[in-house]
């Protein structure tokens, strides 16, 4: 047995010592321990012995640890350098855990030394000190931009390399809550915390801020398993993060992008490159997000960085438009107009808000086109009603970051429009998503409670795609929820639709609050809303999105035909 602990501590570069309390401070190192101290056996060994070993730069740092460690009773982990005789220098993983006796006394300390491979090129080369990070300890960009191009070119045929890029969500909010100070204690907690979930022989790197870089050989053999590796990565984190102490509060959650090599088909064949472009795309779907590498993927994000570029440029350009689409009441009554942003990209091809919108909240964009698009829309709206075109009410989208703490307040913000186009802000109403509602509830609803104020009506944009907490829902200051027109359109052929509408209108009138259906494209869809109840009605088969002078026009033609069709005058 005791073979075998040896065998294992040569393999694993893996040395020990063991120091008595209560004696004359004398220790006991293994074999291996001697071996990597370039130490003779059998000598009398000391703390000081050990400690004169340790590079001079961290040797106050491994002290103080140590006797904390030695003092408390709890375990502690310290990397840090190594100055040999011969020498030359190496990085170590240290740890330490003391025993006690039942009344409290120290009997023993064990201690654990375990090279480390991350410093080390696989040629054989100790990078130089500006290839680390300082606070971390751990190899830095340069030193990682060696290490896999090392590791490719002496590469196996069968070997497979995963890179695997970790970016810790809304960072630079924790680094404001709780100070760049515990910040850092965070970064270092994170090091060690990654460092316990791969190999000894896995590279770890700290890449920017908060970006952590893991390279493994033979880990990872199939997009699911790789999926599966960084979801593993993400679970672990939030786990222990619940035992941070001088974070309580926090949970943490992060970005994964992976790549593997071969099988990157980027020009340069850079599989940091690929790890971290899935890494954005992760990034750009939300918090918490796992994204593989692949061309397509490549492919999209080149399309959406040109997109954003383009729509920079689209406000001064004057490609944005809108258009507007008639509301109707269950009797044919117009109810309102919802205002929809249109990008006309002036010949080139159509893309639909659902593309672009995301790419402007993503981009920072948001706040410019929201703002133009308040603006425009009761500017227009006004100007039907002083040429004495009057509808009773405009919908608007708003979009989540423009309820953020740091945008422009949106209240103030209206108020100021409204007040310059003389039009009262009680005829106006705001869509939200879900997401929108619940991102900041608290400061989401001190922002809708002030809007209400004003007189402005709010409704729940693509209700039932989200996930709602109600309780949350309950307490805002709501008019009603818009049925997504999805659970429309498949109502007829599909009864899980069908019942989710039916809840969604019995949810919102339990509530005391309305009901509005979007996408209505069939007499058939009319008809079953009506049945279950739904208060207001919008989509093709009423009318058609229309420009502000196309609506003024042909109004009095939509509403007798949307008339017709709600009171089942008229085929569909």
């Amino acid at each position: 047995m005791l073979q075998l602990l040896l065998d294992a501590e040569y393999h694993l570069k893996l040395g020990c010592w063991l120091q008595k309390h209560g004696g004359n401070g004398s220790m006991l190192w293994s074999p291996q321990l001697c071996q990597l101290l370039r130490s003779e056996e059998g000598s009398g060994q000391t703390m000081d012995q050990l400690l004169d070993v340790v590079a001079k730069e961290d040797r106050e740092r491994v002290r103080t640890e140590l006797q904390q460690s030695q003092l408390s009773g709890q375990a502690t982990r310290i990397e840090h350098r190594l100055r040999l005789k011969n020498g030359n220098e190496c990085f170590v993983d240290h740890r330490c855990f003391t025993s006690f006796d039942n009344e409290g006394h120290p009997l023993y300390s064990i201690g654990t030394i375990q090279e480390y491979p991350e410093l080390q090129s696989t040629k054989g080369e100790r990078y130089e000190p500006i290839q680390r990070d300082r606070l971390t300890h751990l190899p830095n960009r340069a030193a990682t931009e060696i290490y896999i191009s090392d590791l490719i070119s002496g590469a196996r045929k069968s070997t497979t390399i995963t890179v695997t890029c970790l970016d810790i969500d809304h960072f630079e909010e924790i680094n404001d809550t709780f100070g760049i100070s515990n910040g850092n204690r965070l970064l270092v907690w994170l090091a060690r915390h990654l460092r316990d979930q791969i190999a000894p022989k896995d590279w770890l790197a700290r890449f920017d801020s908060d970006s952590f870089v893991i390279i493994q050989t033979d880990v990872v053999k199939s997009t699911k398993d790789a999926i599966q590796h960084g979801k593993r990565l993400q679970e672990s984190l939030r786990t222990a993060s619940r035992s941070l102490e001088r974070l309580p509060s926090i949970h943490l959650s992060a970005c994964v992008g992976i790549s593997t090599w071969p099988g990157i088909t980027t020009a340069d064949d850079d599989p940091i490159k690929a790890a971290r472009t899935a890494l954005a795309a992760a990034q750009r779907r939300g918090q918490g997000k796992v994204q593989v590498y692949s061309e397509s993927l490549s492919t999209s994000i080149r399309e959406a960085l040109d997109l954003e570029q383009k729509l920079s440029r689209a406000i001064e350009r004057n490609e944005l438009k809108l258009h507007y689409q008639l509301q109707f009441d269950h009797n044919g009554s117009l109810m309102g107009a919802e205002a929809l942003l249109r990008w006309d990209r002036q010949g080139e091809a159509f893309i639909p808000c659902t593309r672009f919108i995301p790419i402007a909240e993503q981009s920072g964009l948001i706040e410019g086109i929201g703002s133009w698009t308040l603006k425009t829309a009761v500017h227009q709206f006004a100007e039907l009603e002083r040429n004495n075109i009057h509808i009773p009410k405009l919908s608007i989208n708003v979009s989540a970051e423009q309820l953020n703490p740091d945008a422009d307040p949106l209240d103030e913000l209206i108020a100021d429009i409204c007040q310059q186009e003389r039009l009262s802000p009680n005829r106006l109403e705001l869509e939200l998503t879900e997401t929108a509602l619940l991102k900041n509830p608290n400061d989401a609803a001190m922002r809708l409670q002030r809007l209400q104020k004003l007189g402005v009506c709010l409704w729940v944009d693509d209700f039932g795609t989200g996930f709602s907490n109600l309780k949350t829902l309950q307490r805002l200051p709501l008019k009603g929820f818009k049925i997504d027109k999805g659970f429309v359109t498949d109502m007829g052929r599909d009864p899980n639709d069908y019942a989710i509408v039916r809840a969604t209108t019995q949810l919102a009138h339990g509530l005391g609050l309305k009901s509005l259906a979007e996408g209505v494209e069939t007499i058939q869809q009319l008809q079953q809303l009506k049945r279950l109840g739904c208060d207001g009605f919008q989509g093709f088969l009423l009318a058609k999105p229309k420009s502000a002078e196309e609506t003024a026009r042909e109004l009095n033609d939509l509403l007798s035909h949307a008339k017709r069709l709600c009171m089942g005058t008229e085929p569909g």
